[in-house]
């Protein structure tokens, strides 16, 4: 698995596409936790999302490292492809509520919920509809619901609406970039991952 970024403190992997970030005993498939049994998971990534994953050195380091993403003080940068073209430019902020339900999934509700807001950019790509995400909230499934319930179904996403016709293999969305103060040498650091080549080929 190629490496983005490496010091003591951590690492950043290009996590492929349809690969799980820790065991699930729905799948034998080997997880990222399990391939790097020596490093500590900080955040996650949906198994279908490929891109930018971080994983900390030592207990302490991910203690660090999971402050600064629960504090919103990662920034983090997601690319997207949908089936629904747009004809123009678009650029606004998604604000919802969301709820998990008994199902596994999540739902965006009037009432109650968690707050989930994303920055969004669309922009027409051939056939497609491109769609830069800046999660603002981190949420489970947060821009996978947000990006159907706004009419732009994430293309692959068979969980949340994509029922476009096309037999793709993966879902297209991918986790870009992050980027952040550096927790011990207060540098800044940008970690950036290549578009996969099969998301390319739409663009």
């Amino acid at each position: 698995m190629k490496t983005l970024y490496e010091d003591q403190y951590c690492v950043a992997i290009s996590k492929p596409a349809n690969t799980h970030t820790q065991p699930t005993g729905n799948s034998r498939d080997v997880s990222i936790a399990q391939m790097y049994p020596q490093f500590f998971l900080v955040h996650r990534l949906d198994a279908h999302t490929s891109g930018v994953l971080l994983l900390a050195k030592t207990r302490y380091a991910a203690s660090r490292f999971s402050y600064l993403f629960r504090s919103r003080m990662i920034q983090k940068k997601y690319l997207a492809l949908s089936g629904i073209k747009t004809l123009h430019r678009i650029q606004t902020i998604w604000i919802d509520r969301l709820m998990k339900t008994n199902k596994g999934k999540v739902k965006i509700v009037s009432v109650g919920g968690l707050l989930a807001k994303t920055k969004v950019e669309i922009q027409p790509a051939n056939n497609y509809s491109l769609l830069r995400l800046n999660p603002l909230t981190g949420r489970m499934h947060q821009l996978r619901v947000q990006a159907t319930a706004h009419g732009f179904p994430i293309l692959g996403d068979r969980l949340y609406g994509d029922i476009s016709q096309d037999n793709k293999k993966r879902m297209f969305l991918h986790a870009l970039s992050l980027e952040f103060v550096h927790p011990y040498t207060r540098k800044k650091i940008i970690i950036n991952d290549r578009i996969p080549k099969e998301m390319k080929v739409f663009l």
